[in-house]
């Protein structure tokens, strides 16, 4: 996890749309507060190409990185359920389609988390 960042922000809008607990607990902000259980297994690492790099290379390791970043480096990418239940794999299109509408005139202002794409 990269700490303060939009990527962080994304992961905890994700975990608060998915579990309600979750949500009560923590919320969604760039400055994570993780659980301790989460906590004590968390690496942090200086960058995106870093923590790529550490998925890579660490058997059954979970980095979180830009789209981007998992792209340029061949980094392999989860399947996600979207609102509908359907089973979506991140690309260039199913991100475009996910993101339409969306409004992103400032910074965590708006989000693609469990859109309906």
């Amino acid at each position: 996890v990269q700490g303060s960042s939009g990527v962080t922000w994304i992961l905890q809008s994700a975990l608060s749309s998915f579990s309600p607990s979750w949500a009560a607990a923590y919320g969604a902000t760039a400055n994570a507060t993780w659980p301790a259980a989460i906590n004590s297994s968390l690496i942090f690492l200086e960058n995106f190409v870093s923590v790529a790099q550490y998925v890579q290379e660490m058997p059954y390791s979970i980095g979180v990185v830009p789209f981007t970043t998992a792209l340029a480096m061949d980094v392999p990418v989860i399947t996600l359920a979207n609102r509908a239940g359907s089973m979506v794999v991140p690309t260039p299109e199913t991100i475009a389609a996910a993101a339409e509408g969306a409004n992103f005139t400032a910074r965590y202002s708006s989000s693609i988390v469990n859109s309906a794409q």
